[in-house]
């Protein structure tokens, strides 16, 4: 009783423990394989010799490094910027239910790593990733996390101060663009420092909710969902390691699983905007940023 009324989010408590659950998963299984990569003896394991350490880190192969270092980025990642999934959809959107706590304890911890899984066996030299390899897969998933971060990002900037003109991130400086939503009034386009009253008829005064502001610029105005995209991105990359050595299409369950998740809901979302703004305000909207998740294409 007294837990259940201690002030915590517990929404984000489950996403945080999930995240450290999952990154505690990703060493064990990088710990695994290189056990059974350098021969060691796990029944005289403990205690160790600085030289097998250093003969573990040497077995670990291309493959398990550069899955387990995408993993760590993925998670510190997560716990480095939570304020800014305060303002994502799985927090505001999804209600704290038995869902909820076996996707945050059960599937984020032990499922999505499922390809490292793949890579705990003795993997060969002739086998494993070659240098130009796990140089582009990491390329990739950095692509991914630039799109996620950057779209992520753009919008808790937004969302703390709509009146700042400008948003950088990477030595990328974009215009803060938007559309502002009044009940009695309409909407144009315009940068958030605008003064309020030159949106109003002349010796009209706004009277009602404050105004609803959709961003139209930067990351959000090549897509509405670039977010997606970029999780997407990533998810692909982290199983190519273990797909590329292993063959197993089970290396591809975090990236279905992804896929599966955030397609069908941009679909839900779009139902929802158009609700919550109108269909007049949505359709110029969409018509400002036609794009649903891939730039161009989709």
């Amino acid at each position: 009783s007294f837990i259940l009324q201690c002030d915590v989010d517990w929404k984000m408590w489950l996403y945080l423990a999930g995240t450290v659950a999952l990154e505690m998963h990703v060493l064990s299984m990088v710990i695994a394989h290189a056990l059974v990569q350098s021969n060691i003896d796990t029944h005289e394991f403990f205690p160790i010799s600085s030289s097998e350490i250093i003969q573990l880190l040497h077995s670990i192969s291309r493959a398990m490094a550069s899955s387990a270092v995408m993993w760590t980025w993925f998670c510190l990642d997560y716990l480095t910027h939570e304020e800014i999934h305060l303002y994502t959809y799985d927090l505001f959107a999804e209600r704290l239910g038995l869902k909820l706590i076996w996707g945050c304890l059960g599937v984020y911890p032990f499922i999505y790593p499922f390809s490292l899984h793949c890579l705990v066996q003795k993997i060969d030299t002739v086998d494993d990733l070659s240098a130009q390899s796990t140089v582009a897969i990491l390329a990739l998933f950095i692509f991914g996390w630039f799109l996620t971060r950057g779209a992520n990002n753009q919008k808790f900037a937004f969302k703390v101060d709509p009146k700042k003109k400008d948003f950088l991130f990477c030595g990328i400086l974009v215009k803060q663009l938007s559309i502002e939503v009044r009940s009695n009034i309409g909407i144009k386009k315009k940068n958030d420092d605008d003064d309020d009253d030159e949106l109003r008829p002349r010796g009209q005064h706004y009277q009602g909710p404050p105004p609803r502001k959709i961003l139209v610029s930067g990351w959000w105005g090549l897509a509405r969902h670039l977010n997606y995209m970029g999780e997407i991105v990533q998810g692909l990359a982290m199983s190519l390691p273990s797909f590329l050595v292993t063959k197993s299409p089970v290396s591809f369950v975090y990236f279905a699983f992804i896929t599966a998740l955030l397609l069908p809901r941009q679909k839900e979302d779009n139902i929802l905007c158009r609700k919550k703004y109108g269909t007049e305000v949505w359709d110029e909207y969409t018509r400002l940023v036609p794009s649903k998740v891939v730039p161009f294409i989709y």
